[in-house]
Formats: C-alpha cells, sequence, structure tokens
C-alpha cells in the first residue's frame, strides 16, 4: 500500500490547467487475484488486481472564470491531477472524483476545506534530476581571471593605510618574492616621469620593498627599499633607465621573517599625467595574470594556461556556485594540485570541502604529490546532495591549484 505526498499538484479539466493544490496525499492500494489457464481449475499465478487510488486534495484553488467557461457552472465534479514528488517523479492520477460529489468553488477561487477524492487510474513520469543541467559549474577552473574568493591577503583592509581605508597588504616569507604587476595600458618614455613615488611599511625592520619596471625592450630596472615599521615615501624616479619606454610596474615583497609589509599611495607621473590606476589600492584595478582583485594569480607553473593558484598555510580559495549542482549528475569534480613543502618536514597538508545545499559538507584530504598531479573526488560525494560550494585550503606548507572542475 505505497503512500504518495506531493507538495506541488495541479488540477485538470478535460486537458486544460485549472488550478493547483499546495499539498495532495494519495494512497493506491492494489488487491491480488488469482489467474486461471484455460481449461484449469487450478491457479497458475498470482496477479496483481484493480488499484484503489483514494487520497486528499489540501489548500487548493481554481480559477473560477476558466471553470464556468469549460463546465458552463461554478461547479467541479470530474478532474485529472498531477502531482509532483519532490526529486521523484510526477504522479497522473485520472478521472478523479470528490467523495463528498460535485464542489462548488467560491467566487475567490480557494477551495477552504480538505477535500478526499477517488481516481480510475495513475501512471508515473519519473523524475530526471539531470534535465536541462550540463556543462562546467566552476567559473574561471584555470584561475586565469576572476571568479574566485580567497583568504590570501594580498589585498587587504587595513585599520592603519596611508590614506584613505585600504592599502596593499603583501606577505613576507623565507626571502620568498610575492609579486603584484601592472601592465599600462601603453608605453611611456622614462625621461617624461617627473614622479615615482611609493608609500610603504613593514611588520619589522628587516623587510623589503622591490620595485621594479619592465621596460618596451623587456629590460628591467629594480631597487629594493629596506622598509621601517613607520610608514615612509620611497623614491624609484634615480633608478629608471633614460631613453626607456615603461610598459609594467612590479610590487615585489621580500624578506626573512613571516610577516606583512604594506603599500600605498603609488604615484608615477608623465607628461603632468598620473600613470598608475588606483594607487591608492581603493578598488580593484590592479590588473595583469598576477592578480585578480582578491588574491594572488602566478603566471608560471600553471598546470595549463598561464596561471595557477598558490595557498600558503591557513589560507583557501573558494567558490559558490552560481546554480546548485547535483551530485547524482556529475560527470567530472576534480583538479590538479601539487605540494610546495613547508616546515621542517616539508610537507603539505590540506583538504576539499564540498558544501551542499542543505550545509552538509563532505571532505576530501589531500596529499603531497611534487608534481602536478589530479585528483578525481566525484565518487567521494553524497548521491541525493546537491553542490553548493567548493574550498580548497592549506592546513601546512603549501599548494598550487589548477583547473578545478565541477561538469554536469
Amino acid at each position: 500500500m505505497p503512500v504518495y505526498r506531493g507538495n506541488k499538484a495541479k488540477i485538470y479539466f478535460e486537458g486544460e490547467l485549472l488550478g493547483k493544490a499546495r499539498n495532495v496525499s494519495v494512497d493506491i492500494d492494489r488487491s491480488l487475484e488469482q489467474y486461471y489457464e484455460i481449461n484449469s481449475r487450478k491457479a497458475s499465478r498470482i496477479l496483481q488486481g484493480t488499484a484503489l487510488i483514494t487520497g486528499r486534495l489540501e489548500k487548493a484553488w481554481v480559477d473560477i472564470t476558466y471553470l464556468s467557461l469549460l463546465t458552463g457552472s461554478g461547479a467541479l465534479s470530474t478532474f485529472d491531477l498531477i502531482v509532483e514528488v519532490p526529486d521523484a517523479f510526477d504522479l497522473y492520477l485520472y478521472d478523479c472524483k470528490f467523495s463528498k460529489g460535485s464542489i462548488t468553488v467560491p467566487q475567490d477561487g480557494f477551495l477552504k476545506e480538505d477535500y478526499e477524492f477517488s481516481a480510475l487510474t495513475y501512471g508515473v513520469a519519473e523524475f530526471d534530476p539531470c534535465a536541462g543541467i550540463s556543462g562546467e559549474f566552476i567559473d574561471q577552473p584555470g584561475f586565469e581571471a576572476q571568479g574566485w574568493a580567497c583568504s590570501y591577503t594580498q589585498w587587504k583592509e587595513s585599520t592603519n593605510p596611508h590614506s584613505g581605508t585600504l592599502c596593499l597588504a603583501k606577505e613576507v616569507w623565507n626571502d620568498s618574492e610575492e609579486e603584484t604587476v601592472q601592465e599600462f595600458p601603453s608605453s611611456f618614455s622614462a625621461d617624461s616621469v617627473t614622479t615615482f613615488t611609493a608609500w610603504a611599511r613593514g611588520d619589522s625592520s628587516s623587510d623589503i620593498l622591490k620595485i621594479q619596471v619592465t621596460y618596451s625592450d623587456s629590460s628591467t630596472s629594480s631597487h629594493e627599499f629596506t622598509l621601517t615599521t613607520s610608514w615612509a615615501q620611497y623614491n624609484f624616479l634615480p633608478y629608471l633607465t633614460a631613453g626607456k619606454y615603461l610598459t609594467k610596474l612590479h610590487l615585489i615583497s621580500k624578506g626573512t621573517n613571516y610577516d606583512y609589509l604594506y603599500i600605498d599611495d603609488v604615484s608615477i607621473i608623465a607628461d603632468g599625467v598620473e600613470k598608475v590606476w588606483d594607487g591608492g589600492f581603493e578598488n580593484e584595478d590592479w590588473g595583469d595574470l598576477h592578480w585578480d582583485g582578491t588574491g594572488s594569480l602566478y603566471t608560471f607553473g600553471g598546470y595549463l594556461g598561464n596561471c595557477c593558484y598558490q595557498i600558503s598555510k591557513d589560507e583557501y580559495v573558494e567558490q559558490t556556485l552560481d546554480t546548485v549542482c547535483p551530485v547524482t549528475c556529475l560527470t567530472e569534480a576534480s583538479l590538479y594540485y601539487r605540494g610546495l613543502g613547508g616546515g621542517c618536514s616539508g610537507s603539505s597538508e590540506g583538504k576539499i570541502t564540498v558544501t551542499y545545499e542543505d550545509d552538509s559538507t563532505t571532505e576530501i584530504v589531500l596529499g603531497d604529490p611534487s608534481s602536478w598531479t589530479q585528483i578525481d573526488f566525484k565518487s567521494t560525494l553524497v548521491l541525493g546532495k546537491k553542490i553548493k560550494t567548493i574550498k580548497v585550503e592549506t592546513t601546512f606548507g603549501a599548494y598550487s591549484i589548477d583547473e578545478v572542475h565541477i561538469i554536469c
């Protein structure tokens, strides 16, 4: 005696949609009957007999105008129902009749009582959870442009910028170089530059700001400024090469401590015109492939394309899908990653966290491969769930991440 309950139902009369019901419950009871072969007095098998179909219809509305046009009256006696059983199937009920007989529909169309009914026959249309769902669900899977949120502090709100409300905060760690780049819309002569300055400070007095420019012939000029813990202005003008044309500006952090240095109010004035976009870092105008406005992108070492994403200890990168993706419909759930080492053991540790529409999660532990390795986590996910968010985080060491795919 299966009982089906749906929270959406449509009421039809002679093939025309007439109204809707918020709640419908249906009970289908099949009897069993003996089957006799011809000229035999002994039953050969047991078959399902006629189905007894009964139900209850609650909180319904009927278009009284349309009903009057179709029936010539405001009464409803015979109808068909399509009951949607969420994430399962649609149940079709034909030749339904109210147990009370004909129902006179009020002028506002709302049936305020609950009505029991019976149906003559039924049919089932299985629900396809993947209907209309296909394609890539990840925006910028290769990190070639914006599309991800992250914890990386390349872009940081600071309680102590030199001016305004924001400044650029760059990680300093183990004498590595962390780079932020801005490419100029058009080159300009070093001879035309009258101002080239930046304000900066460090968390420690050993932090170094390296300013570098790239010229149109691909040559560069650079200089390293050792910072103090207070804001100070640094002048790069003496380090430009006369006769060259500037195409890019590089702001590079260096140092041996694990901390941050801060940069603000960068200015290059040539021929009386400011050449730096958003030198105060109040917006997200810093471009090039190193920078996506929220984190650090790298133009080297990607598995595919120019960029990959690097996350260090206690950092993460995540994306909330524009549309939830049913696990049942997945054809691919994977990413490429490699460990970059860290700490005394030289290992990297981290995990992938998939959050579903109901806020439950699945975690996949990452290893420490020294070269690009693909991890396929499709089989780890929970069938019947719908993916809402994917997050990759590092708990020790560092990882490079690339080519993250959720494909239905």
